[in-house]
């Protein structure tokens, strides 16, 4: 009997094996990968819709960055031109008040536009360089920055060294704040002889004038922020690199504190 078993036994094993092996490949081989491949959609379909709320997060947080940074950018421009605007108010009035000290600085220098309205601008120039060549410099300055003109006050700067007209100490202070002002609207034109005047007499201001002392620190600043915007823009102004400019943006800071 044990024989007979034997031989059943092994007579039904390959066919047992063979079974085996072919329903393993056909149902559960292939329900194994049809089970790896959907757990692996299903991580893959989380993965993205996680990337993807990331990146939709990282967005929105980006939008609101720049959002907040273009308002931010707003508000420090509009608070600079507010501070420009009210720098430039000070700036005239001061200024003003400068002009007409200046004006009556000497009183016996007549104003020139009442005093000789038919004066042409050769008899003004012959008159201005005789007075300087007596040294009146304070009554010369003083009726040309009373004309406002810039093109006269670069004009009677090109007659005389500004070292020499501040060693004699004559001129006032109101003609002194008067001339920074006027020499400091236009530093395009004339750069270098503005430049050595506005070293010489910004050094000579004294912010503790009893006069004109409230309005130097206005008048200094609103001409530090222009020097500031061409040493930013230094290959349209070479003055920026000249020794005379750095010594008057060093006084500059020195007086102002």
């Amino acid at each position: 009997v044990k024989g007979s078993s034997e031989k059943v036994v092994a007579g039904i094993k390959p066919a047992l094996q063979e079974s085996f092996k072919a329903s393993f490949q056909s149902s559960i081989i292939p329900a194994f990968e049809s089970s790896c491949q959907t757990m692996f959609s299903q991580i893959h379909a989380t993965f993205e819709r996680g990337q993807a709320e990331r990146m939709q997060a990282d967005e929105s947080q980006a939008a609101a960055l720049s959002k907040l940074q273009a308002l931010q950018t707003v508000a420090e421009d509009l608070t600079g031109k507010l501070h420009l605007l009210e720098a430039r108010a000070e700036s005239a009035a001061a200024s003003a008040l400068a002009a007409a000290a200046a004006g009556h600085a000497t009183p016996s220098a007549p104003a020139p536009a009442r005093a000789q309205p038919q004066e042409t601008l050769e008899q003004l120039a012959a008159r201005l360089t005789a007075d300087l060549a007596e040294e009146k410099y304070d009554q010369v300055f003083s009726q040309v920055l009373s004309r406002s003109d810039l093109n006269l006050v670069t004009w009677l700067c090109k007659k005389v060294e500004p070292r020499y007209v501040f060693s004699k100490k004559s001129l006032t202070a109101p003609v002194i704040l008067s001339l920074v002002q006027q020499l400091g609207f236009d530093l395009k034109t004339d750069s270098n002889v503005k430049v050595q005047w506005l070293r010489d007499a910004v050094a000579s201001l004294d912010p503790q004038d009893p006069l004109v002392g409230s309005h130097v620190p206005v008048i200094l600043r609103d001409l530090q922020l222009k020097l500031a915007a061409m040493e930013r823009n230094a290959a349209e102004f070479p003055i920026t690199q000249d020794n005379d400019f750095r010594i008057l943006m060093h006084v500059l800071r020195s007086v102002i504190g």
